[in-house]
């Protein structure tokens, strides 16, 4: 059985790194808008408007593509040296 403050400082403690997280995504996000704001057409009143949102998201697509283009080649890179030091 686990001892219960064990269990609330293992709560706690993923409190505090979810916590920091989310708040890093906050304030990167809130950079990032202000950022690409300055480009007067694609914001109003400090907010991205549809085509703001358009760009963010095609920005999100490429940036997904480029993550998962490298996560395959180290993917098939450590299958390539699995299979080579088996044989």
């Amino acid at each position: 059985m686990t001892h219960p403050i064990a269990l609330l400082a293992l709560i706690l403690g993923t409190v505090l790194i979810f916590g920091g997280a989310i708040y890093l995504v906050i304030m990167f996000w809130d950079s990032f808008v202000s950022g690409f704001c300055k480009v007067s057409f694609v914001c109003w009143n400090d907010d991205p408007n549809w085509l703001g949102w358009i760009l963010i998201g095609l920005l999100g697509l490429f940036l997904a593509a480029v993550c998962f283009a490298i996560w395959k080649t180290f993917v098939d890179a450590v299958i390539e040296e699995k299979d080579t030091w088996l044989t």
